[in-house]
């Protein structure tokens, strides 16, 4: 198995992605998987030679209806170490825990109007910033999804904001966040610019004190910067994929494709960022063998990004196979809609979460 080294994070000061907490878990279990302390080393941010990482996407959404509080619910008593979720801006300039710039039928019905006689009423069809947190909170986005017919939907499931995620995980210092904003390189798509998702983002983060526990993931390599400027704590992670890492792509924050020879570590390492998030499949995950899937190849991806002080966290695996071969290519977390059966596989492979 290809073991990670330490290597510290330059200038950031925060506790790392993947490896940062020097906390224990309120809902420790006597499993392999339970978080253990890790010290930081230099400027508190280091890659770890063991732990990975476990990240929730939307809380889990294979498991619990994406972005619940019964998803985040069961993140927490799975024991992962980063809830990691979409951030839309709602009509009053609320951060919500919400995938998409549009109330989509498929996932939410209305309930009643916030006040009788809303003339913006029904609002399920309607784009988020259209709306005000109160209208959107009365929805009940509690559907069954075709793509996770294992997941549990409790009924009442009501959008959430973003400080409800922070509250929920109060009682669990040692998880991070990871939050990406629903920024769009297309004016016609975008719900709001990318410097009002930093600011909003940001003064949640602060008020609640969790700056060196959050990092702020994004395919607008714009945003990165920008957050960097405005809190050196808060980490930054470059995803990418297909469509936005490519010749002439708007997403690139101005480095040109051609300049770094197509290379997305060259690219991540230029624009400064603390992280780079690989895409492996889309929602039930690219599996071992398919198309795009090289595992022989990742182990020297990891290591050339490592010995750029990079992250490696992918996104989004899904399948078991999948999940160990990366893991035995060192990346320093997993990005999965499947956080129980990533424990499961880590478990399996007596490798513990950081």
């Amino acid at each position: 198995m290809h073991h990670r080294h330490l290597y510290a994070v330059p200038l950031v000061g925060a506790v790392m992605i993947g490896t940062l907490s020097a906390c224990t878990s309120s809902v420790a279990s006597d499993s392999v998987i339970t978080p253990e302390p890790i010290a930081a080393e230099a400027s508190g941010s280091v890659f770890s030679s063991s732990p990975i990482d476990v990240q929730a996407h939307s809380g889990g959404r294979g498991e619990y209806t994406e972005g619940s509080e019964a998803a985040f619910i069961n993140a927490l008593e799975v024991g992962v170490t980063t809830l990691e979720f979409v951030i839309t801006l709602s009509k009053d300039g609320v951060p919500v825990v919400w995938n998409d710039a549009r109330i989509f039928a498929e996932k939410c019905s209305d309930t009643a109007p916030v006040t009788p006689g809303d003339p913006q009423f029904p609002y399920v069809g309607k784009r988020i910033d259209t709306l005000t947190y109160a209208q959107v909170h009365t929805l009940d986005c509690s559907k069954p999804l075709a793509d996770f017919p294992e997941a549990h939907h409790p009924q009442g499931s009501t959008i959430l904001q973003l400080k409800d995620v922070f509250n929920l995980a109060k009682d669990a210092p040692y998880v991070r966040f990871n939050i990406e904003p629903r920024t769009e390189v297309d004016s016609d798509e975008a719900t709001a610019l990318p410097q009002d998702y930093v600011a909003a983002i940001l003064s949640e983060v602060e008020s609640f004190d969790l700056s060196d526990r959050v990092a702020i993931q994004s395919s607008d390599w714009s945003v990165l910067p920008m957050v960097r400027a405005s809190n050196r704590e808060v980490l930054t992670v470059a995803k990418y994929d297909a469509e936005t890492f490519t010749d002439g792509s708007p997403w690139l924050a101005g480095i040109q494709y051609s300049a770094v020879h197509g290379d997305p570590i060259t690219a991540v390492v230029a624009l400064g960022a603390d992280a780079i998030a690989p895409n492996f499949g889309g929602p039930l995950g690219v599996r071992r063998g398919d198309t795009g899937a090289r595992p022989e190849t990742m182990a020297e991806y990891v290591d050339r990004a490592h010995e750029h002080n990079l992250l490696v966290i992918p996104w989004t695996v899904n399948d078991p196979a999948t999940m160990v071969d990366l893991v035995n290519a060192g990346v320093d977390g997993i990005i999965t809609d499947y956080p129980s059966r990533l424990a499961d596989v880590l478990n399996d492979q007596r490798i513990s979460l950081s």
